[in-house]
């Protein structure tokens, strides 16, 4: 019987590329979930980074919101007060600086290079002093976002001024970063 194929060669051939199909198209299904969660993994981690350099790092230079605000020459932006070793205690100075060097969009594309951002990003700092005075300042892309927000990271500090030349807690606010 030289040259006939039986018929269970036929059935376990058919069974064999059905096994083969399904496994492909399971594996195929999972793959755009998989793909996103390590995306979205990846933004909640440079997120955290971000928040982690505003908040807890003076900056570099240290004194980068004292004279001319130009954005060549500094390295690295943070908010934390000067010679502090504290956490989240931000410079009243830094954060009027930081608004004056990103509000409005001004600076978004070096800012956005400085903390080495593949992703667009929009900060929004609310602060409130203990006399109760509010203020809002936002660093967002001047182009309105394309993407869809996938990540937002909120955060509290404490802003610190000095008063009668000792440093001293005068208010409270928010830290808000979107990413996408």
């Amino acid at each position: 019987m030289k040259g006939q194929i039986g018929l269970e060669y036929i059935i376990v051939l058919i069974l064999f590329i059905a096994t083969v199909t399904y496994t492909f198209i399971t594996v195929a299904s999972f793959l755009p979930k998989y793909l996103e969660e390590v995306r979205s993994q990846r933004l909640r981690t440079e997120v955290y980074q971000v928040s982690q350099l505003l908040l807890n790092n003076p900056g570099d230079p240290v004194n980068w919101e004292t004279g001319n605000l130009d954005i060549n020459n500094i390295n690295r932006v943070g908010l934390l007060v000067n010679g502090s070793d504290s956490t989240n205690v931000l410079g009243r100075t830094k954060l009027f600086s930081f608004n004056t060097l990103c509000g409005n969009g001004v600076n978004y594309q070096n800012l956005k290079s400085k903390f080495a951002l593949d992703f667009d990003f929009s900060i929004v700092l609310n602060f409130t002093s203990l006399s109760g005075q509010s203020s809002t300042f936002t660093c967002e892309p001047t182009i309105a976002a394309t993407g869809r927000v996938n990540v937002t990271l909120t955060r509290i500090f404490a802003t610190e001024s000095i008063v009668n030349g000792v440093n001293a807690i005068d208010g409270y606010g928010t830290m808000k970063i979107n990413m996408w």
